[in-house]
């Protein structure tokens, strides 16, 4: 009987924590797998239209992503994916907190609904309507005050998690082609292109190297990788 008391006192979002961790999880891992087969970065051109869509077609944006490129971004890839986790795992935990807080109000007008049985008195039952009000009141202020704060937040990571996945497709892509072009050129040729490649900073500077490499790669009969970036 202890046990069950000692159960029931426990808070809401404690009960609730391992239900919420696995969750989490789970939508972490079907998330990446929808990204990975459906958004991302030259993959499908359904990935560079929903880039261009969430960064407003921001050519500055874009230009970043290649200027970022110039030096190795890989370091960067756990930073990133620790904010795009921290934002997955921020929905729950406020759900956690404002069912937390909404449990205690309810617990409270059960409490008064009960005395208002017992007694019969008036004054309780408008107590009872004032409180009822005041929830109300506070729930659409959390609801307000959650997209308020969620969707800039969600926004800003999703656009830095993008630009910076697109800064290691162009890195990889490069070093790519680099390693398949590097036989059929010279040393000078090779210092040149990367010479260039780590003075970059947008992405028409990216296509012009791109194309002097497939010039270089068709004169000398190899065949570099073809890899659609944004």
């Amino acid at each position: 009987m202890n046990e069950k008391k000692s159960d029931d006192a426990k808070p809401l979002w404690l009960k609730q924590a391992p239900i919420t961790i696995v969750g989490v999880l789970v939508l972490g891992i079907v998330g990446s797998t929808l990204y990975d087969l459906l958004v991302k970065p030259g993959l499908t051109s359904a990935g560079r239209q929903i880039l261009d869509a969430i960064t407003f077609g921001s050519v500055t944006l874009k230009n970043a992503a290649y200027s970022s490129a110039a030096i190795d971004p890989t370091p960067v890839t756990s930073l990133v994916l620790l904010q795009a986790a921290l934002a997955v795992a921020t929905l729950p935990a406020i759900g956690l907190v404002v069912q937390s807080i909404v449990k205690r109000e309810i617990d409270v007008l059960k409490r008064m609904s009960n005395e208002e049985n017992n007694l019969g008195n008036s004054e309780i039952k408008q107590r009872i309507e004032l409180k009822q009000n005041q929830i109300a009141k506070k729930l659409r202020v959390l609801v307000w005050l959650f997209w308020l704060i969620f969707l800039p937040w969600i926004s800003v990571v999703l656009v830095a998690f993008s630009v910076h996945n697109q800064s290691v497709l162009v890195w990889r892509a490069f070093n790519a082609n680099m390693a398949i072009l590097e036989p059929h050129v010279t040393r000078e040729e090779v210092l040149a292109l990367r010479a260039k490649y780590a003075q970059m900073e947008t992405g028409d500077a990216y296509k012009a190297i791109q194309d002097e490499m497939s010039l270089l790669a068709n004169e000398r009969g190899a065949k570099l990788k073809s890899i659609q970036t944004w």
